[in-house]
């Protein structure tokens, strides 16, 4: 609990006297920026430390994060919807008697002023930002608004008067209208059992309908003078049908009527279609707090972050940034600030096990080939040229990162192990039989005829790399086996997708011209009649009844 004693008067005289507004400074745009950096401890000194002090600092990287402007303008946008959200309310509290009273003695005097109630406004504005995941949609709200006020706040000079600058409510997969409900009534009612407010139906009872989860969430919300609801992953409320739960948007759209007080929704590219599919809803968010982040190109703005993000180096060796370092990360990241910590993490921890202590364009390379096709699927489609607004890119989740880390480090451990000789007892017996198998398929292959005695030895290693553990006798069946199959042929495809028909094309085009798959593949193209083009590349013959049987 945060107990306010102290106020700062508003520059803006709307703000004045609104002490959920003056519990802060007034907060530049400098000052938003500054507010939402954590950089993360580190001193050169560190660098020469024990290799496994050193794995332990490559975590710090974890936590980093330094605003782009973007992400700057967005944060000092939703502190001006907050800051706007308190002051319509505290407008809307004042004494109706005395506001009657002055109404009438302006009539009576005829110096009646224009008012001051909103007419196209019925609701407070909302927030809308989407993009891209990795990009920072949730971390750029949360950087500002955890560091300002991330628990309760009590007011002191108000006896019993309490303010919860946030919550933050992740949308449940496959979320209906009232588990949404649920999950923002919970988050509050936990704030206001902390401090001991009354709660909508008791202790022991809660909500069972959609309209007394909202009835109970809008008491809740007032009494806590909450400043913000964010409702994350809003993607989960959108059917890929390109419809939605009917409850859902119910909710969503009554919600912001009755609650009169800003919602930021945050989701990535395929929750757009949901601002189309109700005119209330599109029309809230259609305001000054709207944002869409994308990643970053390979440019000056990349270049900066990546040299920001490269000051935090636990390796011997400093990294010389140059342009083919800069390009390597690029290309394994696509500019995804998420993706570029953490192919760093996983570049420092080689370079550390390894003892090669120094973070290289090929180690980076290496590192984005053996990782990124785990963490994130999506960058070699985007390198492709699939489009980031395209959302069957992103289906896949990226891997728990903190335990990928760890099963990574494991492994690599292992293999310095292996390569400094410095081997445990099971280490020796595996390495003793690993060699007596390697030995027995290269003999094999070279009495078969497969292979000269340094190829056979070669294909053998290999093979034992992708089947470790197998016998002598199933490698040298596998191995024949993968080198007498037939490649597969290309096949027409029904996709509407441009590239993949061009490529489909291509490998039609590469076939012989006498190959029948090229024959009925450019004939079905040109919508041409496959017996006359067999016929005239004298493939078929037509039968007559005169010829004998």
């Amino acid at each position: 609990m945060i107990k306010v004693e102290k106020y700062y008067p508003s520059d803006n005289a709307d703000f004045r006297g609104i002490p959920f507004i003056e519990a802060w400074p007034p907060l530049s745009r400098a000052i938003i920026g500054n507010l939402m950096e954590s950089r993360i401890r580190f001193s050169e000194n560190e660098r020469t430390h024990s290799a496994d002090l050193r794995l332990q600092y490559a975590y710090r990287l974890m936590d980093f994060f330094i605003p782009l402007d973007n992400q700057i303008d967005f944060a000092q946008k939703l502190w001006n919807l907050i800051c706007f959200g308190y002051k319509a309310r505290a407008t809307a509290n004042l004494d109706p008697t005395d506001s009657f009273k002055n109404l009438c003695a302006a009539i009576e005097a005829q110096q009646v002023k224009p008012g001051k109630t909103p007419h196209f406004r019925d609701s407070i504005w909302s927030a809308f930002l989407v993009g891209t995941p990795g990009t920072g949609k949730t971390s750029t709200p949360l950087a500002l608004l955890n560091r300002l006020a991330d628990t309760l706040l009590q007011h002191t000079q108000y006896p019993g008067t309490y303010q919860c600058l946030f919550i933050h409510v992740r949308v449940p997969a496959k979320a209906k209208g009232k588990s949404l409900a649920e999950a923002v009534f919970e988050e509050l009612r936990g704030m206001a059992t902390q401090v001991g407010l009354p709660l909508p139906y008791g202790l022991e009872k809660k909500p069972s309908t959609l309209p007394e989860f909202e009835s109970a969430i809008r008491v809740l919300a007032q009494k806590l003078n909450v400043g913000l609801i964010i409702l994350d992953e809003l993607q989960h409320l959108y059917a890929r049908t390109g419809g939605m739960d009917q409850d859902s948007m119910k909710f969503l759209t009554e919600f912001l009527s009755m609650l009169e007080l800003p919602v930021l929704f945050i989701g990535t590219w395929d929750s757009i279609p949901l601002t189309g599919l109700e005119m209330r809803l599109a029309r809230r968010v259609t305001a000054p707090c709207t944002g869409y982040f994308s990643k970053m190109g390979n440019d000056i703005e990349f270049e900066t972050f990546l040299r920001l993000i490269l000051r935090y180096q636990f390796t011997h060796k400093t990294t010389i940034i140059t342009q083919e370092l800069i390009n390597a990360f690029y290309f394994h990241t696509q500019g995804i600030q998420d993706l570029v910590v953490k192919l760093l993490v996983l570049c420092q921890l080689e370079a550390i096990i390894t003892e090669e202590e120094e973070i290289t364009p090929a180690l980076v390379l290496s590192s984005g080939e053996e990782h990124m096709r785990v963490l994130a699927p999506a960058v070699r489609m985007l390198r492709e040229g699939r489009h980031e607004h395209d959302p069957d890119i992103w289906d896949l989740e990226p891997t728990d990162f903190a335990d990928y880390v760890r099963r990574f480090s494991a492994a690599i451990s292992a293999r310095r192990r292996y390569a400094k000789g410095r081997l445990l007892p099971t280490d020796l017996a595996m390495r003793t039989s690993h060699e007596q198998t390697t030995a027995a398929v290269a003999d094999a292959l070279q009495v078969l005829g497969v292979s000269d005695e340094a190829d056979a030895r070669a294909i053998a290693t290999a093979a034992l790399e992708v089947q470790p553990g197998s016998s002598a006798a199933e490698i040298v069946v596998s191995t024949i086996q993968d080198a007498v199959k037939v490649p597969a042929g290309p096949r027409p495809t029904t996709s509407r997708d441009k590239r993949k028909q061009e490529a489909v094309g291509e490998a039609f085009q590469l076939l012989d011209d006498l190959d029948l798959r090229k024959i009925a593949y450019s004939t079905a193209k040109n919508h041409g009649n496959h017996a006359q083009a067999f016929a005239k590349m004298g493939l078929l013959k037509i039968l007559h009844e005169d010829i004998p049987c």
